[in-house]
């Protein structure tokens, strides 16, 4: 199907003046009628150029209402009317004493309507270098009683207000103009949290003329308050539970203002301060500004909830793969290792020990992949329950022992049993990939592992007297990251719950240490 080309609209502001140039040449061609005594000696030539002008303007109208003005088209236009309007005034008596003064009023008028203040300049300039010119000239033809000269530094006077007043209208008019521009730029609601509030403050502050934005919001489905600050570019985000103190929104000796939003599953508040220029004016567009961020705010959550259900179906999905298909092969490579194990005809006692052994891990893998499956499905976190933890380092520490051969020992302190469970839960499958990685690349005789937690951060340290990694030294996370080393898939469990990975490598051991910020969960 073919898309039509949508046509190019009219300016409403040529509109305006076509219809004001019609007007004024009506009237002025009326007033020479009703009154021939003010034309002076010029009154054939001036009704015949003002018969002349209405019907251009009548032109011009017909030409330009349902067209597209071109810049070139409106300059010509422009200059024409200025000219026309100054050889009026020279026909009528000159400058000092003509009726036809309003036309340079005209004409600023339209400058200040097409190209705002600066044009409005420019054309005053034009103006008033025109009105000097026609004075000296009228000054010297007529007599001193045909020229005001008092009447003619008034108007001058007049014209430099009208064209100041005009200008300020014009640039009045032109951040007008900038602000809904602005509002019709309003970001997109995409990406990150944080990225899609840097953005969408940083613009609403551009829009306001402020230096500083604080939000604040509520989910109608959450018991938090969202707190989010953004100054010069960066962004701070912080999240009170519902007993938990929150400072004031901005600081009570800066000049701020502020508006309130709601939409359907969100409400808040933001407020500007370091503003430039506050006004009453500016309540109006706060309005508009909070409402656009309340919008932007429920459509990020609309898709952060949409992109929960999609994960939590392909979350889904791989649980039933696994439980349909790599659960059910390990059950039945355990039946068979039971057959092998039982039948003393095919192997003897000491290869059926080991059989029986292989069977243990894998009856373990299995129940470790059982949990694995409970987790990927969707469901309500729930809290720990007691001792958890720690019959999951025991669990894994036995795992190991019967697997590798190699003494374990892992120490949990007592202030860990009151981590949250989201942490909890992620401690067990990052101490596993530790100790593994130790032990296929290190070959330590032993291993140890410290649980503790100290000023709301948990710390997990992981040792071993094996020859350590391919790397000599203490690296922090950013050396880590910057230089591919260590665990990758240990390094992002860290960085996924907001902890940092650290690893110190010697030939006489190594020492793995992740610290977990308790708050994070």
């Amino acid at each position: 199907m073919a898309i039509p080309v949508a046509r190019p609209l009219p300016s409403r502001t040529e509109r305006t003046i076509v219809v004001a140039r019609l007007v004024m040449a009506a009237s002025s061609l009326f007033a020479v009628w009703l009154d021939p005594t003010e034309p002076g000696r010029y009154l054939v030539p001036t009704y015949t150029l003002h018969s002349i002008y209405l019907v251009y303007a009548i032109a011009l109208a017909a030409m330009s209402w349902d067209r597209v003005a071109s810049d070139r088209w409106m300059l010509v236009t422009h200059l024409g009317d200025i000219f026309v309007c100054a050889l009026f005034q020279y026909l009528s008596l000159g400058p000092s004493s003509s009726p036809f003064f309003t036309y340079f009023v005209f004409s600023l008028f339209c400058a200040a309507l097409r190209w705002g203040w600066r044009g409005t300049l420019r054309t005053a300039g034009l103006v008033l270098v025109l009105f000097l010119l026609m004075g000296v000239s009228v000054g010297l033809v007529f007599a001193p009683a045909d020229f005001d000269l008092n009447r003619y530094v008034t108007r001058a006077f007049y014209l430099t207000v009208v064209a100041g007043l005009l200008m300020f209208l014009g640039q009045h008019e032109g951040r007008l103009r900038r602000d809904l521009e602005r509002l019709a730029r309003w970001p997109s609601s995409t990406g990150s949290m944080g990225d899609v509030l840097n953005r969408v403050l940083g613009h609403a502050a551009a829009t306001v003329g402020a230096g500083r934005a604080r939000l604040a919001w509520e989910r109608d489905d959450e018991p938090w308050t969202h707190v989010a600050s953004w100054s010069a570019g960066t962004l701070t985000l912080a999240r009170y539970g519902p007993n938990e103190h929150e400072v004031a929104p901005v600081p009570s000796e800066d000049a701020a203002v502020s508006a309130a939003f709601t939409t359907e599953h969100v409400s808040g508040q933001v407020s500007f301060s370091d503003l430039q220029a506050p006004t009453a004016e500016l309540m109006l567009l706060m309005e508009v500004v909070a409402r656009e961020i309340g919008n932007s705010i429920e459509q990020l959550s609309i898709s952060e909830h949409l992109r929960e259900l999609a994960v939590g179906e392909q979350r889904l999905q791989v649980a039933r793969d696994l439980h349909d298909g790599v659960l059910q092969s390990l059950t039945g490579i355990r039946l068979e290792l039971q057959d092998v194990a039982a039948d003393t005809s095919v192997a003897s006692t000491e290869q059926r020990d080991r059989l029986r052994g292989i069977e243990r891990a894998l009856a373990m893998e299995q129940r470790e992949l059982r949990l694995f499956i409970e987790h990927l499905k969707p469901h309500v976190e729930s809290p720990m329950e007691d001792h958890e933890l720690m019959r999951n380092l025991d669990a894994l520490r036995e795992r190991v022992a019967l697997e590798w051969k190699v003494p374990l020992t892992i120490r949990v302190a007592p202030q860990v049993a009151s981590v949250p469970a989201a942490i909890g839960r992620a401690v067990p499958p990052m101490v596993h990939e530790a100790v593994v990685n130790a032990l296929k690349h290190g070959e330590p005789s032993r291993i140890w592992v410290d649980v503790e937690a100290h000023d709301d951060v948990l710390h997990i340290i992981v040792g071993d007297d094996g020859h350590g990694f391919p790397f000599r030294g203490r690296y922090d996370h950013t050396a880590l990251e910057r230089g591919a080393l260590g665990p990758a898939s240990l390094r992002d469990r860290a960085a996924s719950l907001g902890g940092r990975l650290t690893i110190e490598s010697e030939g006489t051991g190594s020492r793995v240490e992740i610290a977990l910020p308790i708050g994070a969960a």
